[in-house]
């Protein structure tokens, strides 16, 4: 089989099957020596990806194999402050007064909003982490191509 071929169905379900057409057109002008150099760089799966936010996106895992270090913090100190707000809550309403409760109160009300704003987060990140590996896989092609060409 031709090695162009072979990277292209090996490389199919990396990247976003729009850009394919491009891809193909700008790896007919590489020769056989330029093509196994391509056929080394590593790609992320998007199915990794989408594993990960599924499963522990909550906890920015999802954001941490795309390679977003700083949103992938952010999902950390969103979760963190939501179990800090629940556990304050808690600990106010069990050994707390009447005005206590209202405290309490507002920190329940602080976490709902808290852990619906992560909740959001954790959905469109399952779909805005999947379609971002596909589109910083096909950058990663592009690039390797254009540094090949000149």
């Amino acid at each position: 089989m031709d090695t162009k071929n072979f990277f292209l169905m090996d490389i199919v379900d990396k990247i976003d099957g729009a850009n394919i057409p491009l891809l193909k057109q700008n790896i007919e002008e590489l020769s056989d020596e330029e093509m196994q150099s391509l056929m080394c760089i590593s790609f992320k799966n998007p199915v990794v990806g989408l594993l990960f936010g599924f499963f522990m996106g909550i906890f920015g895992f999802d954001r941490f194999y795309k390679g977003d270090m700083i949103l992938g913090v952010l999902k950390i100190i969103l979760f963190v402050l939501c179990v800090v707000l629940f556990v304050s809550g808690i600990v106010i309403l069990a050994t707390s007064s009447f005005r206590d409760e209202e405290q309490a109160i507002t920190l329940l009300v602080c976490l709902g909003l808290a852990f619906l704003a992560s909740l959001i987060w954790w959905f469109v990140d399952l779909f805005m982490v999947y379609f971002g590996i596909k589109k910083d896989n096909f950058i990663k092609i592009m690039e390797a191509i254009h540094i090949l060409k000149s």
